[in-house]
């Protein structure tokens, strides 16, 4: 696991030595990706997540789904799970 403090802290002091910095650049790219896959994972999480909440909210009576406001409760995590996509391209 990357601490991502120290990798901030190396870049922002950067190097004076080519290779190191083009190691550093290098690692930094792969946190980067990993970081991307790392969001991508979570936004899917939370889509499904949502489709969880609507199908199993379904079960309660129309008082409990209109009382918890399930279809804005399903909202509110289905826009913030596409707000990330969004903000990607």
């Amino acid at each position: 696991m990357t601490n991502y403090d120290d990798l901030q802290k190396r870049l922002q002091r950067g190097s004076s030595q080519i290779h190191e910095a083009n190691n550093l650049i290098a690692e930094a790219y792969g946190v980067i990706g990993a970081l991307v896959a790392e969001n991508e994972s979570l936004r899917k999480a939370l889509l499904e997540a949502s489709e969880e909440v609507a199908a199993w909210g379904a079960y309660a009576s129309e008082y409990f789904q209109k009382k918890h406001d399930l279809a804005g409760c399903v909202e509110r995590i289905h826009q913030a799970a596409m707000s990330k996509e969004a903000s990607h391209g």
